[in-house]
């Protein structure tokens, strides 16, 4: 992607943060971009630009409590919001994607919140495989942390797309398959959804 191209996705994604942060911080996020092409390739600005801007609090608050579905997020505690270090995303693929996970306070219990940046020019129609990987990842890092948890934690997995084109493909893993619903083998195959965010659709 070249820099001019960037730049307009960059006004873009200032104005998604800036309505759900609801306070003028587009100048700030504006800022870490400008420092972040002075000192990284193309390759990595992507990845670099949306860990820094969602790793601050507001910012990944705000976003959250605009977006989130209103049953999930009238149950959360925000002031609880914690963001995890750790990324998930393989080294060779973060041209194309980034990964951010917080964990928050659900009802009495502890949820993760994963977020994937998906930067590429049209869906993936792997995404939900994807997901599913990371998903997995997040729990072996839950059980190393913990090792004497008997359960799987609870994970919410949101896709945060930016691509020239819209977001046109099924938001389920199990559609991957190909399996007719009537299939008996779908019982027996993961079947989660995830939470897409599309910029396009929401400018448009």
């Amino acid at each position: 992607m070249q820099l001019n191209e960037f730049s307009s996705h960059l006004q873009e994604i200032c104005a998604v943060i800036y309505r759900a942060a609801k306070e003028k911080i587009e100048s700030a996020v504006i800022v870490l971009y400008i420092s972040i092409i002075m000192t990284e390739n193309m390759t990595n600005i992507h990845d670099r630009f949306f860990r820094e801007t969602f790793s601050r609090r507001e910012i990944a608050s705000g976003f959250l409590e605009t977006y989130l579905p209103e049953e999930i997020r009238s149950q959360l505690r925000l002031d609880t919001l914690e963001i995890v270090k750790d990324s998930f995303v393989d080294k060779e693929l973060r041209e194309h994607y980034s990964d951010i996970t917080y964990t928050v306070r659900f009802r009495d219990m502890r949820l993760y919140l994963y977020l994937l940046f998906e930067h590429k020019s049209f869906p993936d129609p792997l995404t939900g495989f994807q997901l599913l990987r990371y998903i997995v990842r997040l729990g072996e890092m839950h059980f190393r942390q913990n090792p004497r948890s008997k359960t799987f934690p609870p994970v919410f997995p949101m896709v945060f797309y930016h691509g020239r084109s819209r977001w046109n493909i099924p938001d389920s893993f199990e559609s991957l398959t190909g399996l007719r619903e009537d299939c008996p083998l779908r019982t027996y195959i993961p079947a989660f959804r995830f939470r897409v965010y599309d910029i396009l659709s929401s400018a448009g």
